[in-house]
């Protein structure tokens, strides 16, 4: 009886033993890793008669098979392929991004219900007409980025205000994000973009240089080792250039000079505006006043006593003032008035 409860006793300790220094290394066990049986070596090749293999390594062959994913794809279904395969052909459309042909694809090993680690190939060629490319190692974790939608505010005939913001870095660094716009829809950072920094959370991007009475189509990007992520795409259209029927009654007076100025369809804010006080006899030296009017009304003084150099001088326009097509500038020298042509500006 005493050689059976020791023989026993003998058995209990050896499970015990052995359950304590069990080797969590088999992809059918769920205690195991999904890191120590994942695919790697994965690459993509596009051969001469464009078509696109995509190839890789399996150390672990306790699997019963791959599950691909075109990432470019979310909402498809995923590609099941053979655990003795260790290359497939995809005849997707592959989509065309600022860098030319892009191609996603996550690739993971099953066993069971289990699945390892992805492994992701995330590239971009020039042309499909043959080439390859491997994955950068920094990339087998990470995905693009998640954009929030896009709003817009503060629309005038040159310039609107954007807000996104970017809720997830997609496991990487966000190293720049911002805005693209463009006239057609679909905009890409290869078109025109506004850099708003980098990294998470909220940004607002302020374009300028607009053409008024123009659609622009926009969305907003964020870059990080995975690629470019885009958010929605919203447009909107420029204001037109005011029109209204100036009434200004000042004329000019002066006989010794001709006011001659820029002719140009608009103005900014901020923008230069050179006026020559010509004359083949006389020099103009300085003006007693100079000074912007809205139509009759007096808005801005350039100052007192300034110097045309050459009977010229430039002007900066003054910010913070309402879109008019009557402007004018009114020059004063001596009893003389002169002048200038009606213009616009806008902000």
């Amino acid at each position: 009886m005493g050689f059976k409860i020791s023989t026993l006793f003998f058995v209990l300790i050896s499970l015990f033993s052995f359950s304590c220094n069990r080797l969590f290394n088999s992809p059918y066990d769920s205690a195991t890793s999904p890191e120590l049986w994942k695919p790697t070596s994965m690459e993509l090749i596009v051969d001469a008669t464009n078509s696109v293999k995509i190839t890789w390594e399996q150390t672990d062959k306790r699997i019963d098979g791959f599950v691909l994913i075109n990432n470019n794809y979310p909402n498809s279904s995923s590609f099941i392929i053979a655990k003795d395969q260790n290359i497939f052909t995809d005849n997707s459309t592959f989509m065309i991004q600022n860098c030319g042909f892009n191609f996603d694809y996550s690739l993971k090993a099953f066993a069971g219900n289990n699945e390892s680690s992805p492994t992701r190939y995330y590239n971009c060629l020039d042309t499909l007409t043959g080439g390859s490319g491997t994955i950068d190692p920094e990339d087998t974790n990470s995905s693009l980025a998640t954009i929030s939608s896009t709003s817009l505010s503060s629309i005038t005939q040159t310039s609107a205000q954007i807000t996104a913001e970017v809720l997830y870095s997609g496991g990487a660094t966000v190293s720049a994000r911002g805005v693209c716009y463009s006239t057609s829809q679909n905009p890409t950072t290869a078109n025109s973009l506004f850099n708003s920094g980098s990294g998470t959370g909220i940004f607002t991007s302020n374009i300028t240089g607009l053409t008024p009475n123009t659609t622009y189509y926009i969305r907003a990007f964020a870059n990080n080792s995975a690629g470019t992520a885009y958010g929605n795409e919203v447009n909107f259209k420029t204001m037109q250039l005011p029109n209204t029927t100036c009434n200004v009654t000042a004329t000019t007076t002066g006989t010794n000079f001709t006011m001659q100025t820029i002719q140009q369809s608009y103005f900014n804010q901020s923008d230069a505006y050179t006026i020559t006080m010509y004359s083949s006899v006389y020099s103009f030296g300085q003006a007693a006043t100079s000074a912007l009017y809205d139509g009759n009304v007096y808005v801005y003084s350039f100052g007192n006593w300034l110097l045309f150099t050459n009977n010229a001088r430039t002007f900066t326009l003054p910010n913070s003032i309402p879109s008019s097509n009557c402007y004018n500038i009114r020059i004063t020298k001596g009893s003389d008035l002169y002048v200038s042509p009606t213009f616009i500006i806008v902000p």
